[in-house]
């Protein structure tokens, strides 16, 4: 195999890298848990919790909150969030929003709690 040769592989290889990253990227689904499930299994991964914010502190930049359903709350930590994104939170926390975050599982102090990468308002549909 020549220079040329090499080089045409190694860019194909490359594009083709991106576009499967690319694919899994946009489809990527995280795994829904619901509160009322002991849910310590998926520690370590990425999930989406639905529920309405019943407390909500911040400190610098890090937002601290409780994401509840009917019977049973998840804390929750928002690192580095944004002004925007933190007035957002205080806002949708007011008018009793009903959520879905997504993010980390970790297990603080033997209990769950979930590092938010993002969140979105339900839809009322």
């Amino acid at each position: 195999m020549d220079v040329k040769q090499l080089k045409l592989s190694s860019v194909l290889l490359i594009v083709v890298g991106f576009l499967v990253l690319g694919i899994y990227t946009f489809t990527y689904q995280p795994t829904n848990i619901f509160l009322t499930q002991d849910n310590f299994e998926y520690i370590g991964h990425v999930v989406s919790v639905s529920g309405n914010i019943k407390f909500i502190s911040d400190s610098e930049n890090n937002l601290f909150f409780k994401i509840c359903d009917l019977s049973k709350c998840l804390p929750a930590v928002y690192f580095n969030s944004s002004e925007f994104n933190k007035n957002k939170l205080y806002t949708l926390y007011q008018n009793n929003a009903f959520l879905v975050f997504t993010g980390k599982l970790t297990e603080y102090d033997t209990k769950l709690e979930l590092i938010v990468y993002k969140f979105e308002v339900m839809n009322a549909n």
